[in-house]
């Protein structure tokens, strides 16, 4: 079988025959070389004995790049044409390249098949690589098919069940090995985990709150500011700024201790109105606002207090 073949789709293993065949594949040679300006004629002449000598399109490929020990040969000279670079490039696969007349070419690099066995091994491919037909499923194909679904559902609805009968089969296994007349170890349940603690900088922040609130120094001064009516004195805002510095100092010491309940006799709690004072005398000691800063946002940000 002789078949026309375009050279962009020359199959490269295949060993050109007749004079169509070896047009086609010096053109594709040309092509993957990138040689769109070659003599075809001279490449033509050059390759035909390794055609006639069972060469491929991918063995001469080969060939100009590699010797036969596997060295790599030197690049194509711009000046140099490319029948003239295949002639001086090829002259190293005969069995003689160093005599005057080498005329016995070597085995090709690639081994290469005739058209028909190219031709055989494709349609090959193109049945196996086919989209199969599918035929629809006949009665037992789709009970089948439901048993399946229907057991995938069930095995999704109950996975806790599924997993204790695994276990219980598991220690059936284990206590089936067990020496006649023996007791299986009993195992304790596992309770509830532990609740993780709490995170010690969330500890520390609450602790340090609820120390600030208490201290008898931060109370009396507060009553002084929330009976000021929106208006409090300097020297008043100026004692509760270090009354705070002072008990955040004592809640850094014991800031873990004030997250246990309140001993007796603690104070009562505070209002809405003095826990905001307190919170914005507290968040301008921890910003380290200018003590201008804080009587003005006690005077703009307090309505009367009321405890």
């Amino acid at each position: 079988m002789h078949a026309t073949i375009d050279p962009r789709q020359w199959p490269g293993r295949v060993v050109p025959e007749s004079d169509a065949e070896v047009a086609a594949a010096v053109a594709s040679l040309c092509l993957r070389a990138q040689w769109p300006d070659a003599d075809r004629a001279g490449v033509t002449s050059v390759l035909r004995r390794w055609f006639d000598r069972g060469w491929c399109v991918d063995a001469v490929l080969r060939a100009v790049d590699l010797t036969p020990d596997g060295r790599l040969q030197r690049r194509k000279s711009d000046r140099q044409a490319p029948h003239a670079f295949l002639k001086d490039r090829l002259r190293w696969w005969f069995a003689d390249h160093d005599g005057d007349s080498a005329t016995d070419p070597l085995p090709p690099p690639v081994p290469g098949m005739t058209m028909e066995r190219w031709w055989a091994i494709s349609r090959r491919n193109e049945r196996v690589n086919r989209p199969r037909e599918h035929r629809p499923l006949g009665a037992e194909g789709r009970r089948a098919r439901q048993d399946v679904r229907a057991r995938a559902r069930g095995s999704g609805r109950d996975a806790v069940a599924m997993a204790r009968a695994k276990g219980r089969q598991r220690q059936d296994v284990l206590d089936d090995l067990l020496i006649p007349g023996a007791e299986p170890v009993q195992v304790e349940p596992v309770g509830r985990p532990r609740r993780r603690p709490v995170d010690r900088r969330v500890g520390d922040w609450v602790g340090r709150q609820q120390v600030v609130a208490d201290d008898p120094a931060v109370r009396k001064a507060l009553d002084v500011v929330l009976a000021s009516a929106g208006n409090p004195p300097v020297e008043a805002v100026k004692r509760l700024r270090n009354a705070v510095r002072a008990a955040r100092w004592t809640a850094r010491m014991a800031a873990m201790e004030a997250m246990t309940d309140a001993p007796d006799g603690a104070p009562e709690p505070l209002g809405r109105e003095a826990r905001r004072v307190l919170h914005y005398v507290d968040q301008a000691v921890e910003e380290n606002l200018p003590f201008e800063v804080v009587v003005f946002l006690l005077r703009t940000g307090t309505p009367s207090a009321d405890r």
